[in-house]
């Protein structure tokens, strides 16, 4: 069977990646708090905290009235009555990460 030259050339210029969306970024039930202790979090609040609407941290744990957060090394403890919505911190890539530029 002959190739195609017009086949040959879309093929050798085009590059398909696939990429899933993957699990939510929104920290919601226990497991999920659980899963993602010592990760790096954003917490979005209803009210200002500390000067602050908006405090990252790494995730230490939540009980039924906190979520408690480590910030430069130091323990934070925030209502869960004040908290809007917690969340997994973007992720940071590095300039040379090519293949990572082209999901964004």
């Amino acid at each position: 069977m002959e190739e195609d030259p017009a086949l040959a050339r879309v093929l050798q210029t085009t590059e398909i990646l696939i990429a899933t969306p993957g699990i939510s970024d929104v920290l919601s039930n226990d497991r999920d708090f659980q899963t993602f202790r010592a990760f790096p979090i954003e917490l979005l609040l209803l009210e200002e905290f500390k000067k602050a609407m908006k405090l990252e941290g790494t995730l230490v744990k939540r009980d039924d009235a906190f979520v408690h957060i480590s910030t430069k090394g130091r323990p934070i403890s925030v209502p869960r009555a004040i908290i809007r919505e917690v969340r997994l911190a973007p992720s940071k890539f590095e300039d040379a990460d090519h293949e990572m530029k082209k999901l964004r």
